[in-house]
């Protein structure tokens, strides 16, 4: 059967230890005059965004910063952000932190250039113009937000995760941002950048090309993952799960990723739950779940995992085996369950609503109902963490 598609990369990619201090000259390059830089209160106090304000001391462009950006970005917040850059008339956007700061700028960039709330450029909605010059610097190895071409806000009066199209005009991954970053926030941002790879590959648009800078990102982030969490300072490691989160999100942004990241999304909204550790919980049973339909995919993540496969295994048993290599992974990397969180089955549970309402469900292989998707949370908050293969 014929398949056809397409394949790109959003935006260029700087990558290397020290290129955040080249932000103000990038920017200068991009023409502009004054720029709004955005961060978190955690960018702010541990001197991450200081690095990058460092940069643009010679080159003349007035910089504003906005350091109160808070996890799973609100559009209230974002349309206050936004207000504080067109009121003082900037011409540019750098996002320094982690995905929902990140996210944050991609949306105040678009209304830097369009009229209106962010609820208004909301999908399926489009922005009618593109956003304003933009560099995303993360400071986590794992949302892959600085390549993607969507900004993920919550809908305050929704309660849900809403993409915003946007994409930045230059990505810039310095690796010793990520070098403070404690262990328990390395694996998760690093387990969300393996959940994108996965699912990814075993969506229903997945491509040759996607699937080869998926694979390589999952291979990369089982060996760099277990060595950065133990050493903060390993220099190799970081600068490895920082690539890896780079492939991940330029592979993720042609395929689209699919259920179980609908099913963390649906726990951020409800639950505010980390959108990593969401994504890592949630990954084994949406594997397990496509299994049957894309089984040569679901290989294929297998044998990155390291997971030999006999010939002629069904399709159910691959599922199950891979899922269980990524719990017992996931505990060797100190992810805690959902239990250890204090939530209750119920209460995880009552989010399939919103997952259902997300439009990634539409990316699995597998049809989705609303009763799949409770399953699905009941067996992610059993999970004991038991893998029949040692990670």
């Amino acid at each position: 059967m014929e398949h056809r598609f397409t394949y790109l990369q959003t935006c260029p990619v700087y990558f290397g230890e020290g290129s955040a201090a080249e932000a103000g000259a990038k920017m200068q390059a991009l023409g502009c005059r004054s720029v709004l830089l955005v961060c978190d209160k955690n960018g702010a106090k541990f001197g991450l965004a200081d690095r990058v304000r460092a940069g643009f001391r010679d080159t003349g462009i007035t910089l504003v910063q906005f350091d109160d950006v808070s996890p799973d970005p609100a559009d209230t917040m974002v349309d206050h952000c936004a207000r504080i850059a067109r009121d003082a008339c900037l011409e540019g956007v750098v996002g320094v932190g982690g995905g929902s700061v990140l996210d944050t700028a991609k949306a105040v960039s678009v209304l830097l250039r369009n009229e209106g709330s962010v609820r208004d450029h909301m999908k399926p909605n489009l922005p009618p113009n593109p956003g304003a010059p933009l560099i995303l610097i993360p400071t986590t190895a794992g949302t892959g937000s600085e390549v993607t071409n969507v900004g993920v806000i919550t809908h305050t009066g929704k309660n849900l995760k809403i993409g915003v199209e946007c994409q930045a005009t230059l990505a810039i991954l310095d690796p010793t941002l990520t070098y403070s970053v404690p262990p328990e926030v390395t694996a998760e941002t690093a387990m969300d950048a393996l959940a994108h790879a996965a699912e990814c590959v075993t969506g229903t648009v997945a491509n040759p090309h996607a699937d080869t800078l998926a694979l390589e990102a999952i291979r990369t982030i089982l060996d760099c993952l277990p060595r950065a969490v133990a050493d903060g300072g390993d220099a190799e490691a970081r600068r490895g799960l920082c690539l890896a989160s780079s492939l991940a999100g330029i592979a993720f942004s042609e395929t689209m990723v699919h259920v179980g990241h609908a099913m963390s999304q649906g726990m951020g909204a409800r639950l505010h739950i980390s959108h990593g550790a969401g994504c890592a919980l949630c990954l084994p049973a949406a594997l397990e779940y496509t299994a049957p339909a894309v089984p040569g995919q679901l290989a294929k993540v297998a044998a990155a995992l390291g997971l030999g496969v006999e010939e002629g295994t069904a399709p159910e048993g691959l599922g199950r085996r891979v899922a269980d290599f990524l719990c017992a992974f996931m505990d060797r990397v100190g992810i805690r369950s959902l239990r250890e969180r204090g939530f209750t089955r119920e209460a995880v549970v009552a989010c399939a609503e919103a997952a259902m309402e997300d439009f990634l469900v539409d990316y699995c292989p597998t049809p989705v109902t609303l009763e799949n998707v409770r399953e699905m949370y009941r067996r992610i908050y059993g999970y004991e963490r038991k893998g029949t293969d040692n990670p």
